[in-house]
């Protein structure tokens, strides 16, 4: 994924944080983006879209495409349907362990695969960090973020 003679950097005062610039290849960033588009965000994985009923004006759209699949035919048509799940709408998706925000806890019956591509991926990252018995059990969240939102990356 990334080059393992890369330099690292960390912060004072900040123990465990680590920055590697150029730590993804930019192959890996390509293909994690279209996995984000394509996979990451479609059930069994858990979206903000999930949170909320479909509205009346809203349809599902076309069974077997993906959200990036959905927003590219709408786009090539010049006319866009208002489909319940859209890129528009997606602010965040999560894989593994779901948190309950209002329980302020990890809610097992609401777990989703993890995808091997990212637990690869982050053991590789924390070796490079010197934790060389680092395994990632619990989830990862990816945002969707846009300029006019104001949403701070975590």
């Amino acid at each position: 994924m990334g080059d393992d003679r890369l330099p690292i950097f960390g912060l004072d005062g900040y123990d465990g944080f680590c920055y590697i610039p150029g730590g993804i290849s930019i192959s890996s960033r390509e293909r994690l983006a279209w996995s984000c588009l394509n996979e990451y965000c479609e059930p069994p994985h858990d979206t903000n879209i999930d949170q909320f009923p479909m509205k009346d004006d809203e349809i599902e759209g076309p069974s077997g495409l993906s959200m990036w699949g959905k927003h590219l035919e709408g786009s090539e048509g010049g006319k866009r349907e208002t489909y319940y799940k859209c890129l528009a709408k997606l602010s965040w998706s999560t894989m593994g362990y779901n948190y309950d925000w209002t329980l302020r806890a990890y809610d097992e019956a609401k777990r989703s695969p993890f995808p091997s591509e990212l637990a690869e991926l982050s053991s590789q990252l924390a070796k490079q960090c010197g934790h060389q018995r680092y395994r990632l059990v619990a989830w990862s969240v990816v945002i969707a973020f846009e300029r006019k939102k104001r949403e701070e990356p975590h």
